[in-house]
């Protein structure tokens, strides 16, 4: 018989045997979550700059997910993108969307060619140098009020509305820069500027409620203890254009913001030695608590 003409026989057993593994694989393969059709669209918004605590920089420290599938946004949140130690690391956003992308396809995420990149081209991370203490903040806050009461000539007390929490720092040199607001009332905000290395990082608002030391409504400017008061050290100031000098002196009468006060001075070394010299007496305005703005001189 030529060879054209043989039948093939192909048992239905094995014909069998191979459709089953073959329509299992592809029963598998349509609820894959690495399809696009199922895919969630995600939006990622890349900050300009991050300040991360740890050393293990995240997506989630860089960026903002956007996502109506809760467990990916979790997901992407927690994709390790690398390590800082100290100091300062960039990271393009190109860089970024490869990195994401890989990973999610190791994972067999459909989100990975699905999404959507926007906000700065860079981000900017820096490794957290610390912590600044909420209380220190307050203390701060306190401080510039007390001062700010003093020199009215005010007496109060000062009660912590809403501490602020703790404050990741970077590396470097911070200060703290504390104003109180020129209108005092019964519940008030102070505003404490943090700064790392002269640039302001943060400026933290701190709520005070103000009442009398006795519990009765607030003292009006004025009523209090004289911020200059007789026989008490206070400090006296002349400014002539770009010069600024200060000396010592007491005060010879009680003596409120505004009001014009005599004072003392302490002699100088010079004037100590010559000891014939008569002690001055200065006419200045009283400026805030135990300060005086010269005006004229008047000797005895």
């Amino acid at each position: 018989m030529p060879a054209s003409t043989i039948p093939l026989a192909v048992p239905r057993t094995r014909l069998r045997a191979v459709a089953a593994p073959m329509a299992t694989a592809l029963a598998c393969l349509a609820f894959l979550p690495g399809l696009a059709a199922a895919a969630a669209p995600v939006r990622l918004t890349l900050h300009p700059a991050a300040l991360v605590e740890q050393a293990v920089v995240r997506l989630g420290d860089v960026a903002a997910v956007d996502t109506d599938d809760a467990d990916l946004a979790q997901e992407l949140q927690a994709l390790e993108l690398g390590r800082i130690d100290a100091g300062t690391r960039r990271y393009a956003r190109l860089e970024i969307a490869r990195h994401v992308a890989r990973r999610l396809q190791l994972r067999g995420r459909a989100a990975a060619a699905a999404l959507e990149w926007a906000g700065a081209p860079e981000v900017q991370v820096r490794r957290s140098g610390g912590q600044m203490d909420g209380e220190r903040i307050v203390a701060a806050a306190r401080a510039a009020l007390q001062r700010r009461l003093e020199g009215l000539g005010m007496s109060a007390t000062l009660q912590p509305l809403r501490r602020p929490g703790a404050l990741p720092l970077p590396a470097g040199d911070w200060t703290l820069a504390a104003q109180a607001p020129a209108v005092l009332r019964e519940t008030l905000r102070v505003q404490v500027d943090v700064s790392v290395d002269g640039h302001l990082l943060r400026s933290v608002p701190v709520w005070f409620a103000l009442s009398a030391a006795d519990g009765g409504p607030l003292p009006a400017p004025g009523q209090g203890a004289a911020p200059v008061q007789r026989g008490a050290r206070v400090s006296v100031e002349l400014q002539q254009g770009a010069i600024r000098l200060e000396r010592a002196g007491m005060a010879l009468a009680d003596a409120r913001i505004g009001q014009r006060a005599r004072v003392l001075m302490e002699p100088s070394a010079n004037e100590r030695q010559a000891r014939a010299a008569r002690p001055a007496v200065l006419v200045g305005t009283v400026a805030g608590h135990a300060r005086v703005t010269l005006a004229q001189e008047d000797r005895r």
